[in-house]
C-alpha cells in the first residue's frame, strides 16, 4: 500500500500542509522578506521535502515540529531565525492573520496546475523551476523521486554528507569525533544528508540545534560528546536539570564550581538525583569518587538505596546493616525496594530482607504480617505453616465468642474475624507465593466451616469466589453445610460442577448464552488439557458461544488453540466475557497475544474501555461540562429575565460607586443574580506498581477515561506512577479520549512505588492554576519508597496551594505514609473493599465537589 494519499504522507500530522505546498509557500514568504540574506535557490526548495521524506521514512510520521526543523536547517545559517519566524507563521497563524494570505489549501491548488498554467506572482519562477522537472508536486511517491529532483538540480558545491560522516567519526582531531558521535546518536549520515549537511559548519549547526533542543532529556553521551565538540558552555547555561548541570562543569574542568555543585547536591538532592549526577560526571575524567561514597553512604533505608541505583542504572551490593535497619522499621518498605531492585539489575536481596526481618522479631510473625515479606524462598514457607495454624485457632476461638454474644431473636452479624480472614486470604493469594496462596485456599475453606448460622454460610463462599479464592477442600465444605440444613448442590453448584458443566455444553454443542455466561464468572481457569480439548470441539462446531466462553476465562490460552477469523467472531458473543471481563482478560493475558490478532482485540478493547467509562458517566447524572463548582455573580438585567432575580442591593451599590443619583440610574444599573459553573483543579494520581492485577488495571483504566469525560477539560490532570511517573495529562492539555485509552492498554504494573516524582508533578500543575477549589486524589496503597518526613515535605509544598487532599485504598494499606501525606496537605482518607468501587468512589468525590461537601 502507498504511504501517499493525495500528496500527503499518511502519518503526517499537519493537516492545513503537505511538503510541497509548505516548501513553495516558504520559498515564495522568504523571497519577498526584506531581512533575507540569502534569496532562496531551487535547491533550497527542494531540500524542505526531502527533509520532510526522510524524517517521515525514520519516524512513520510528521508533526508541526518536522516542518520547523525543515524550515530552519535547510536555510543558511545567517537566515535561520527569519525562516523560523516565517514557518511559525504558516504553521500557528495567528486569528487576525489567519486566512489573509494564502490559504494552505489555495497553495495546494496552484501546486496541482504547476505543469499547466503560470502563476502571476513571485513564486512564479519557483514553481516554473519545479514544472521544468516534471515531477508530480502532489505524488512524491518514494525517496527515487527526490534523489532524481535533486540530481536533476545544481551540483553540490561541496562533499558527499556520508563520505563527510565517515571522515568526521574516524577523525583524528578529537573536536571532529565527537561530532561524528553526535551525529551518530541524532540519527547518523541519513540525518545530515536530509538536510543537506554537506560542510563542517554546516553539520555543526545541525548538531548545535539538535542539542539545544534536547537540554532538560539529554543522556551523559550527549554531554560527553557536546563538551568534547565545543558545545558546553553554551550548553552549560541552557541546562535544566543539576545532573546536566555537573555533567556539564565535568566535561569543562570547571573543578572549583563542579566541587561546589556536587557537596550542594550531596546534601540536598533526592537519592535518585544523586544517582543520576553521579551517571552524568562518571564518563568524564574528574576525580568523582569522594562524590560517590557520600552519595553511596546517602541512603537510610534500603528504598533510598534503591532509588539512588534507578538513577545510577548501576546495581551497588547494599550492606548488612542497611538491609536489616530497613527491615526492622518497615519490612513492607525494605521488601518492595528488594522487589524493585530485583525486576530493574536482576540481583535479588529479598531473602536477606526476610532473615534480618525474621531475626529481629524474637517471636513467632502472624499471618498478617507475612503478606508483607512474601518471597519465594524456603525459610518463608516454613514460617507461614505455624501462622496459618496459629492465625485459624484464633479465628475460630473469636467467631465463637461473637456467635454466644449475639442475641437470639435476631440473624446476628457475620464475626469480624471471618471477615477480616477473607481480606487476608485476598492478600495472601495476591503475593503469588506458592506457600501463601496455598494458604489463602485453606482459609477459603476455614472461613466458611466457621460460621454456625446458615445465613452466613453461602455469601461468606460466594465474598470468596468473587476474589477467586477457590476452598481446598470440597467434601469438608458439603460436610459443614449439610449440618447448617444447605443443600450440597449449591456447594458443588458454585464450587465442584462448574467446569464438569462448562465441559458437557461445549461437547454437546450447547447454545445456550445465560447458562455460559454464568459458568464464565465461576470459573477463574482453566486445566492446558482440557482447554485443548474444549477449544477443538468448539472450533469443529463453529460454537460462538463456546468459544467466547473460553475466550472470556482464558483469554491468552484460547486464542492460541483457535483459529483466528473464530476468535474475532467469538469475543464477547451475544454479552459473554464481553465489557468489563474483557478488560480484564486483556490486561491479563496479552502478553500471550500476538499481532495482527492483538493489534484486532486491542481495537475491540478500547471500544469496550471507552463505552464502560461512559455507562459509569451515565451514572453520575448530570454533565459537568461547563464547570464542577457552582458560583453565583451577578450580571446586567436583559429583556426576559424574572424580576425575582433582580439583586437590589447590587444594584444600588452600582449606581452609588458610580458617584450617580437614582433618579439617574440606567437600564444597565439593573443587576440579577445566576448561579454558573466555577473551575475546579483536580489532580488524580493512580499506583500501577507490581501489586496491581490484571482486573485492577482495568478499572482503573475505565475509571481513567470516565474523569476525563466527566470534567472539562482544564479541571484534570492525571498520572499513574510505580518507580517512575506516567503523565497521561496536564491541565493544559485537551483531553484525547481515543489516544488516552490506547495508551491505556498498554499499561503493565511493574517496578516499585515511588510517589516523589508524582507530587512534584502536581505541584507544578497547580502552581498559578486559577480555581475555585483545588483537590489531589491519590489511589494507591500506600507503600511507598519514601520515608515518611520526605513526604511531608512534598507534602507541605502542595498544601501551600490550598490543595486538599483524597488518600483512597484498598486492601493492605501502609498506614504511616497515608497519615504523613494526610497530616502534611490536608484532608481525608477513604477505603474500598476492592478495586470494582474505584470508578463509583470517584464520582462520589466528584458529587461531593460541586455540592461543596
Amino acid at each position: 500500500m502507498s504511504e501517499i494519499d493525495d500528496g500527503r504522507f499518511r502519518g503526517d500530522e499537519t493537516p492545513e500542509w503537505t511538503p510541497i505546498a509548505f516548501a513553495v509557500e516558504l520559498t515564495r514568504r522568504l523571497r519577498r522578506h526584506a531581512g533575507i540574506a540569502c534569496t532562496p535557490s531551487l535547491r533550497a526548495t527542494i531540500a524542505i521535502p526531502r527533509f520532510l521524506t526522510a524524517r517521515y521514512a525514520r519516524t512513520k510520521r510528521l508533526t508541526a515540529r518536522d516542518y520547523l526543523d525543515a524550515a530552519i536547517l535547510t536555510t543558511p545559517f545567517e537566515d535561520q531565525a527569519i525562516a523560523e519566524s516565517v514557518a511559525r507563521e504558516l504553521l500557528f497563524p495567528r486569528a487576525e492573520t489567519a486566512g489573509a494570505a494564502s490559504s494552505p489549501t489555495k497553495v495546494r491548488e496552484d501546486a496541482k496546475v504547476v505543469a499547466t498554467a503560470p502563476v502571476p506572482d513571485a513564486v512564479s519562477g519557483i514553481l516554473g523551476d519545479l514544472a521544468a522537472l516534471d515531477v508530480d508536486l502532489d505524488s512524491l511517491a518514494d525517496l527515487a523521486d527526490l534523489e532524481s529532483m535533486i540530481d536533476d538540480g545544481a551540483k553540490p558545491d561541496s562533499s558527499d554528507p556520508f563520505e563527510l560522516f565517515e571522515r568526521l567519526y574516524s577523525s583524528a582531531d578529537p573536536e571532529e569525533r565527537a561530532l561524528g558521535e553526535l551525529v551518530v546518536l541524532f540519527g547518523g549520515a541519513a540525518e545530515m544528508a536530509s538536510v543537506s549537511a554537506r560542510t563542517v559548519d554546516h553539520v555543526r549547526v545541525l548538531v548545535r540545534e539538535r542539542l539545544l533542543a534536547q537540554v532538560g532529556a539529554l543522556t551523559p553521551p550527549h554531554v560527553l560528546h557536546a563538551c568534547s565538540a565545543g558545545f558546553g558552555t553554551l550548553l552549560a547555561h541552557e541546562a535544566r536539570h543539576p545532573w546536566e548541570v555537573a555533567g556539564f562543569l565535568a566535561g569543562l574542568g570547571r573543578d572549583r564550581e563542579l566541587r561546589t555543585h556536587l557537596a550542594d547536591l550531596a546534601t540536598s538532592a533526592s537519592p535518585r538525583d544523586l544517582g543520576t549526577t553521579l551517571r552524568f560526571v562518571a564518563p568524564h575524567t574528574i576525580d568523582s569518587r569522594d562524590f560517590r561514597r557520600a552519595a553511596l553512604a546517602r541512603p537510610l533505608d534500603l528504598a533510598e538505596h534503591a532509588e539512588l541505583l534507578l538513577g545510577l542504572e548501576e546495581y551497588v551490593d547494599p550492606s548488612a546493616a542497611l538491609i536489616t535497619r530497613s527491615a526492622i522499621e518497615s519490612p513492607r518498605r525494605a521488601m518492595n525496594a528488594a522487589r524493585t531492585l530485583r525486576e530493574r539489575f536482576g540481583h535479588s536481596v529479598e531473602d536477606r530482607v526476610l532473615e534480618a526481618w525474621a531475626s529481629a522479631l524474637g517471636r513467632a510473625p502472624t499471618l498478617r504480617e507475612l503478606v508483607d515479606v512474601a518471597v519465594d524462598s524456603a525459610r518463608y514457607h516454613a514460617l507461614v505453616g505455624p501462622a496459618l495454624e496459629a492465625h485459624v485457632l484464633e479465628m475460630r476461638e473469636e467467631a465463637a465468642d461473637d456467635y454466644l454474644d449475639a442475641t437470639t431473636d435476631a440473624l446476628p452479624p457475620v464475626p469480624h474475624a471471618l471477615a477480616a480472614s477473607i481480606v487476608l486470604a485476598r492478600d495472601l493469594a495476591g503475593t503469588n507465593v506458592s506457600s501463601a496462596v496455598k494458604a489463602a485456599r485453606r482459609l477459603a475453606t476455614e472461613v466458611p466451616c466457621t460460621v454456625r448460622v446458615a445465613a452466613h454460610f453461602l455469601p461468606l463462599l460466594d465474598e470468596l469466589l468473587e476474589h477467586a479464592l477457590v476452598p481446598d477442600d470440597l467434601e469438608r465444605l458439603v460436610e459443614v453445610a449439610t449440618l447448617l440444613g444447605i443443600d450440597p448442590n449449591e456447594v458443588y453448584d458454585r464450587i465442584g460442577q462448574a467446569l464438569e458443566q462448562l465441559r458437557a455444553m461445549v461437547l454437546g454443542d450447547a447454545h445456550d448464552a445465560d447458562r455460559y455466561a454464568r459458568l464464565v464468572d465461576r470459573i477463574g481457569s482453566i486445566p492446558h488439557a482440557l482447554l485443548d480439548e474444549l477449544c477443538g470441539v468448539a472450533s469443529e462446531t463453529s460454537n460462538l458461544e463456546a468459544i467466547a466462553a473460553l475466550l472470556a476465562i482464558d483469554l491468552g490460552g484460547a486464542t492460541q488453540r483457535l483459529p483466528e477469523d473464530l476468535v474475532m467472531q467469538g469475543l464477547g458473543f451475544k454479552g459473554i466475557g464481553g465489557g468489563s471481563n474483557l478488560l480484564k482478560q486483556w490486561f491479563s493475558h496479552r502478553g500471550a497475544l500476538v499481532d495482527p490478532l492483538k493489534s484486532r482485540i486491542k481495537a475491540i478493547a478500547k471500544d469496550a474501555l471507552v463505552d464502560l467509562a461512559f455507562e459509569w458517566l451515565g451514572k453520575s447524572g448530570a454533565s459537568a461540562e461547563r464547570g464542577l463548582i457552582p458560583e453565583t455573580r451577578t450580571r446586567p438585567m436583559r429583556a426576559g429575565d424574572d424580576l425575582d432575580l433582580l439583586d437590589l442591593d447590587a444594584s444600588l451599590e452600582r449606581v452609588i460607586e458610580e458617584g450617580r443619583r437614582l433618579d439617574d440610574a440606567r437600564d444597565d444599573d439593573l443587576l440579577v443574580s445566576e448561579t454558573v459553573r466555577g473551575r475546579a483543579a483536580v489532580s488524580v494520581l493512580i499506583d500501577i506498581s507490581g501489586s496491581m492485577s490484571g482486573p485492577d488495571l482495568a478499572m482503573c483504566s475505565i475509571a481513567v477515561v470516565m474523569l476525563l469525560g466527566k470534567l472539562r477539560s482544564d479541571e484534570i490532570s492525571l498520572a499513574l506512577f510505580e518507580s517512575d511517573t506516567h503523565v497521561v495529562k496536564r491541565f493544559a492539555d485537551e483531553a484525547d479520549l481515543d489516544a488516552v485509552a490506547d495508551e491505556l492498554l498498554d499499561l503493565y504494573a511493574r517496578g516499585g512505588t515511588c510517589v516523589d516524582q508524582a507530587l512534584r508533578f502536581v505541584e507544578d500543575e497547580m502552581t498559578g492554576v486559577e480555581a475555585t477549589l483545588r483537590v489531589l486524589f491519590v489511589l494507591s496503597d500506600f507503600a511507598f519508597s519514601e520515608r515518611p518526613d520526605e513526604l511531608r515535605t512534598l507534602g507541605s509544598r502542595i498544601a501551600d496551594h490550598g490543595v486538599s487532599l483524597i488518600a483512597a485504598a484498598h486492601g493492605c494499606v501502609m498506614k504511616e505514609s497515608r497519615d504523613a501525606l494526610v497530616s502534611s496537605i490536608g484532608g481525608e482518607t477513604m477505603t474500598m473493599k476492592k478495586a470494582e468501587e474505584l470508578p463509583s468512589l470517584l464520582l462520589d468525590v466528584l458529587s461531593r465537589i460541586a455540592d461543596g461537601r
